[in-house]
């Protein structure tokens, strides 16, 4: 059985979503591009937005990892291969 300590200590916990990495694509002037938005989805407030452009290599695993770690739960970030 809890007690209302426990129950209240539960409670005052943080929710811990997982980042949300979403693709995306689009085209401008009929030349398509694609990126990754990558954004903590416990937070439904607004937030400022970032665009990352990274290196020749494009949207890697390791531009994405490096997106969510910056984006956190203050940011939305979209890697863009551009």
């Amino acid at each position: 059985m809890r007690t209302p300590l426990a129950l209240a200590l539960v409670l005052a916990m943080p929710v811990l979503a997982a980042p949300v990495k979403k693709p995306l694509s689009w085209t401008i002037d009929k030349e398509k591009f694609k990126g990754v938005v990558v954004y903590d989805d416990a937070t439904k407030a607004p937030r400022p937005g970032f665009v990352m452009v990274p290196n020749w290599l494009g949207v890697t695993d390791a531009a994405v990892k490096q997106a969510v770690e910056f984006a956190g739960q203050k940011h939305v970030i979209l890697v863009a291969d551009v």
